[in-house]
């Protein structure tokens, strides 16, 4: 039997966009899915429109904490062998966790399996998409982003949930120390996540303070491997 993948939406005032991912998520083929959307203490009509969509959704609140504190929420709440994650104003290919699947059948040794991520401009943002059309960001990107994840619960286990101290870097953290555990990770070199660039990104809203978060992260991901290698 194939195992019960877990597929989490962390979502703050997301009434625009999160119904599009959810339906990206129901339109898997595969089969053996639960949905669970943690709510990081929206004050739009995220909640109601999330509790109407019937009961194959499961509704989890949270005081307003951050997205990463969200992911490891729904870690929490869900029952799933393995675990996925997709952003509330991002969305999947309806093959992506079928063609995932498939490299665990064929490699049981596989801890991560990722895909590639299209960037995609919403129309506000025409301009700046035109400007970037030759950019590398307007290319398929290598997905080591916790929304082109599939990975086995086991492996949270192993290497520990998302760092919520971090309020940029949690995926970039995390992935360090996949790789310090020494996992084995592919990359299915396919397009199978599609992320909206808006005006509202969190990376966009506070740039200045994820570029030095990150630069404090990478620093401490140096001394720390410095030191195991010592």
């Amino acid at each position: 039997m194939t195992p019960l993948i877990s597929c989490i939406v962390p979502v703050f005032n997301g009434e625009a966009t999160v119904l599009e991912a959810v339906a990206s998520i129901r339109a898997q083929t595969y089969d053996r899915i639960e949905i669970v959307v943690v709510d990081d203490g929206s004050t739009d009509r995220t909640s109601a429109l999330v509790r109407g969509l019937g009961a194959d959704v499961r509704y989890v609140w949270q005081a307003n904490a951050g997205p990463i504190a969200a992911r490891n929420t729904g870690i929490r709440s869900s029952s799933g062998d393995f675990l996925a994650f997709l952003d509330a104003d991002d969305r999947w290919h309806r093959e992506k966790l079928a063609r995932q699947w498939a490299r665990f059948v064929e490699q049981p040794a596989l801890d991560v399996c990722l895909t590639l991520l299209q960037n995609y401009w919403v129309e506000e943002l025409r301009d700046e998409a035109d400007l970037m059309r030759n950019h590398f960001r307007s290319q398929p990107i290598r997905g080591y982003s916790s929304v082109a994840l599939l990975a086995p619960r086991a492996l949270f286990d192993r290497v520990g949930f998302y760092d919520e101290t971090l309020k940029h870097g949690g995926d970039a953290d995390w992935f360090a120390r996949v790789e310090e555990s020494g996992a084995t990770v592919e990359v299915v070199e396919e397009v199978l996540v599609y992320r909206r660039l808006h005006s509202g990104n969190r990376s966009r809203q506070w740039s200045d303070r994820s570029q030095e978060e990150i630069l404090r992260l990478m620093k401490t991901i140096v001394t720390r491997r410095r030191g195991e290698a010592g």
